[in-house]
């Protein structure tokens, strides 16, 4: 056999490996970026949230602390000031308040490019707020009596 021969049944040879070294590494990549979207997306091909579920105990707490919090700023806040505030997420903003308002003890102020949320002292006086908020932490206090 001759050089030019051997050379050319190497280079064969090599450019059939380095061919399947690739296409091998290109349907691994397939199958671990197929394998992560159907971890990610549900059956509408929409992601799938990493939800932690809340307590009702852990939202009734916020609830009462965003009460308490509106009680003390009697001109308002915005839900970014109340997130600051409390040192919570947006996100985990959203029920609170929104339970807050369907009962009637937090009213939105639409009347600016913001809302601003302002506590209502009629169905829900500031003193049962604040009792609600020592019960859900794990305080004792002794009952108190509301003026109505």
């Amino acid at each position: 056999m001759s050089l030019h021969a051997e050379i050319a049944t190497l280079r064969d040879a090599f450019v059939v490996e380095i061919l399947a070294a690739i296409s091998g590494a290109v349907v691994n990549e397939f199958r671990v970026r197929s394998s992560f979207a159907d971890d990610t997306m549900s059956s509408t091909s929409r992601p799938k949230r990493m939800q932690r579920h809340r307590s009702r105990a852990e939202i009734d707490r916020l609830r009462a602390r965003i009460y308490t919090l509106l009680c003390e700023h009697p001109t308002g806040l915005r839900v970014e000031q109340i997130s600051v505030e409390l040192g919570v997420s947006l996100k985990d903003l959203r029920l609170p308040l929104v339970e807050e308002r369907q009962k009637g003890h937090v009213r939105a102020s639409t009347n600016t490019r913001w809302a601003i949320y302002v506590a209502t002292l009629g169905p829900y006086p500031i003193a049962l707020a604040r009792r609600e908020a020592l019960k859900l932490a794990g305080d004792s206090e002794r009952p108190m009596e509301t003026k109505a």
